[in-house]
């Protein structure tokens, strides 16, 4: 055991001792303090740099979902075309078959032939004429025809 000056003394160095841990912890948390300082100015470009680049992300989100929709239209118009293309396809292919069946020679007598059957159409094309003509004639000869004409002109005018 201790004698009582020796326990007197070590009682009276504590608090000594104390202040002088008391200082060294405090001088090490000023230590600790500047070195988060320090890492809280270089943090806080980073900061702002993360800030900016998730705001570019935000604008590139957006216009991509803008695409997106852009290409849904693209696609849907598209389809339509395609299917469009399809039916036409479909459409016009009996006409080709059947055009590919035809023998050339066929169609060539054929667009010879076309001029006599206008010489013909033309000789009935007078005929029917004159027929008109003549029946015009023979109606102007019936009594109160010409009143019933202008009747009919007076009727069409309304």
């Amino acid at each position: 055991m201790l004698s009582l000056p020796q326990a007197v003394l070590q009682a009276a160095t504590k608090p000594v001792t104390l202040v002088h841990g008391a200082e060294a912890l405090l001088e090490k948390l000023g230590e600790v303090a500047g070195r988060a300082l320090a890492l809280l100015e270089v943090a806080e470009p980073l900061a702002t740099r993360i800030a900016g680049v998730a705001q570019e992300a935000e604008h590139t989100a957006a216009r991509v979902a803008g695409l997106v929709v852009r290409a849904e239209d693209v696609t849907g118009a598209a389809a339509t075309a395609t299917d469009s293309a399809a039916a036409t396809v479909a459409a016009v292919q009996p006409l080709v078959t059947a055009v590919s069946a035809i023998d050339p020679q066929q169609l060539v007598a054929l667009v010879e032939s076309i001029p006599a059957v206008l010489e013909r159409l033309a000789a009935q094309v007078e005929n029917l004429d004159r027929t008109v003509a003549d029946v015009g004639a023979l109606l102007s000869g019936i009594p109160g025809a010409a009143r019933l004409a202008k009747r009919g002109d007076r009727l069409t005018a309304r």
